[in-house]
């Protein structure tokens, strides 16, 4: 049995390394407004995703690197200033439906929290 299950886990960890890693488009983005579960997955996701940018961005600072944006010291993200910085870069540039948020939540904070 033991040896059954080690396995499985074997099989389970190849495939999912063989999976190739994928973002989310903003087409599957604006479907999450039709779902109240989708849109809390969403928040979810997007935390991760900008905490994700806030440790690269620490992680760069402690290397003496340019930083990817400058956020004012006070100041707290989450999932709402997240929503909102992509939703402003879908309106203001002429983007591919099809392009991942995680990119045009990047371009959203570089925007708002430019480096001097």
């Amino acid at each position: 049995m033991l040896r059954t299950n080690r396995l499985v886990l074997v099989l389970i960890m190849a495939v999912m390394y063989a999976l190739p890693a994928f973002g989310v488009s903003f087409e599957t983005f604006e479907l999450r407004e039709s779902n109240p579960e989708d849109q809390q997955v969403f928040k979810i996701y997007l935390n991760g995703v900008g905490n994700g940018f806030m440790f690269a961005n620490a992680r760069l600072e402690l290397k003496g690197k340019p930083t990817l944006y400058c956020q004012p010291g006070g100041l707290t993200l989450n999932s709402g200033n997240y929503i909102s910085l992509i939703e402003g870069v879908a309106s203001r540039d002429d983007l591919p439906p099809s392009l991942d948020i995680e990119v045009m939540l990047l371009i959203g904070l570089e925007r708002e929290f430019p480096c001097p």
